[in-house]
């Protein structure tokens, strides 16, 4: 073994699990799904922090226990539909994009009523994520076809487009000169597991779309070109997830699916509403979403009530002048008559005539009224999904005391004017982090900040230490009615200058 190999391996069992965390048969399912890729090991390994092979459960699942996620896998399911490791990468990889795109915290109006449609839409994205990878090439690992068969309604829907295709290539040849199309579709974002790329050429989607809507005609939908552009925009990720979730339970309505696919287990169960819940009383932070997309929520009208009033109120105290960063500045450049010699182009143009001034223009700072305005931050992270409207709306009616743009943040932050907020434009990774509005307003010199988020964030120490000592920062945290847990409001209250917990009505 080489040296480069041999530390290779060492900082790949520097990131393993203690061995007293990680039964063999777990340890051994790492081992084999992750090889020898140190940057995937180490990727995987810090979101998903237990591995646990059970016989009390059908597939795998993701749970959450004393504030960690644990990953659990039936061992009847790894003999029949697991057996190489590139179906056991799958797996991992397939939960921790959940994780990184924050789908496990995020809630909305279908996820407690219809939790396998949403777990359903989810897996299309997610699939399309993992098999757009460098780690598969775009081929799709055989637990795919062991679990979903590409001629049967809804569940084709599953198979990525290049099987579905493949599977009707006898019925209809010409799909068959599409596989490359449909690969490319799928893997036009990323050879890098979540790198933002362009989208595809909108003529290529199109003619791949008419494609896929004869095939889908086969498998017996009865609108198949509104399911082939669900399909195609789910497994491109190029249709928002919150539009596309609206859409596909239309869809399932007007075929009849509904029922079935509540009926049936999937491939990978999760209980979304429990998961929230349990990351909610641990303290658990969502992980940290790459990939950057749009989605589209109407904000919300709002009256005066208790919220507005809190918000106003936190809005007022972060625009307060505060002794450490005063108002009145000495930062304002200005000439002043002067009888102490300052020599300029007057000065000069008047000495060379013989003329000696009788007052010398002197340059000079004066004390100037400081236009800044506080800098709002609104979280738009997958656990915002239904609170969203509420906080826009709230803000849209602020916007005066503020200034012309704000600021959305999940892992990325992204400026938006007024106008896109009124227009429900969201900018989202998914996923949540506190350390890139530090390092934003770092950038930016930004003196007085507000946050507005539920709190499910995550922050490291260095972030926290700006956000004390170099910023005025206030949070509003919103979604807890009203009675956020003590030890959340201690971490904000750590860091930041004022909290205010708004109520949810």
């Amino acid at each position: 073994m080489s040296v480069e190999q041999l530390a290779s391996r060492r900082r790949a069992v520097a990131q393993e699990p203690s061995a007293e965390s990680l039964d063999y048969a777990g340890r051994s399912f790492l081992a084999e799904a992750l090889g020898d890729d140190r940057r995937l090991r180490e990727r995987v390994l810090s979101l998903v922090h237990d591995l646990r092979i059970r016989k009390d459960i059908d597939t795998a699942r993701v749970r959450v226990q004393s504030g960690r996620f644990v990953l659990e896998v039936s061992p009847r399911f790894v003999a029949t539909m697991l057996p190489t490791p590139e179906d056991k990468r799958f797996v991992l990889m397939h939960e921790v994009q959940h994780l990184e795109r924050g789908d496990l915290v995020r809630v909305g109006r279908f996820y407690r009523r219809l939790p396998r449609m949403v777990n359903f839409a989810m897996d299309i994205y997610v699939n399309g994520a993992v098999l757009g990878s460098a780690y598969f090439d775009a081929r799709s690992p055989g637990v795919l076809d062991r679990c979903y068969d590409p001629r049967s309604k809804p569940w084709c829907l599953l198979q990525p487009p290049w099987s579905l295709l493949d599977a009707w290539s006898n019925e209809k040849p010409e799909a068959a000169d599409h596989l490359g199309t449909a690969r490319y579709v799928v893997q036009h974002r990323t050879k890098d597991w979540g790198k933002d790329m362009t989208s595809p050429p909108r003529p290529l989607l199109d003619r791949l779309a008419a494609v896929v809507t004869d095939v889908l005609a086969r498998v017996g939908f009865q609108n198949p070109a509104e399911a082939a552009r669900l399909y195609l925009g789910g497994w491109s990720r190029t249709m928002p997830f919150n539009d596309f979730i609206e859409r596909f339970h239309a869809l399932l309505i007007q075929e009849g699916l509904l029922e079935a696919v509540e009926g049936r287990s999937l491939l990978f169960e999760h209980e979304l509403d429990t998961l929230a819940e349990e990351l909610r009383r641990g303290g658990l932070r969502p992980g940290r979403g790459r990939a950057l997309a749009a989605q589209t929520t109407l904000p919300e009208q709002h009256r005066q009530n208790d919220a507005s009033r809190l918000f106003y109120r936190a809005i007022r105290a972060a625009l307060v002048a505060d002794p450490s960063h005063p108002t009145l500045r000495r930062d304002a450049q200005v000439m002043f008559p002067s009888v102490l010699m300052h020599m300029g182009r007057r000065e000069a143009a008047l000495l060379a005539t013989g003329t000696v001034p009788v007052l010398f223009n002197a340059p000079g700072q004066a004390l100037a009224l400081s236009d800044e305005r506080v800098h709002l931050y609104l979280d738009v992270s997958g656990s915002m999904d239904e609170t969203i409207a509420f906080v826009s709306g709230l803000t849209l009616t602020v916007g005066s005391l503020i200034g012309p743009t704000l600021h959305q943040f999940s892992n990325r932050v992204v400026t938006i004017t007024w106008q896109q907020l009124e227009e429900g434009h969201i900018a989202t990774t998914g996923g949540t982090d506190l350390d890139c509005v530090a390092r934003h307003a770092g950038d930016h010199r930004y003196r007085r900040i507000l946050i507005v988020t539920d709190g499910l964030v995550q922050l490291t120490e260095e972030s926290r230490q700006y956000l004390k000592r170099e910023v005025e920062t206030f949070v509003v945290l919103v979604d807890w009615q009203g009675d956020a847990p003590d030890p959340l409001n201690s971490q904000m209250e750590d860091f930041a200058r004022g909290c205010w917990v708004l109520p949810m009505q």
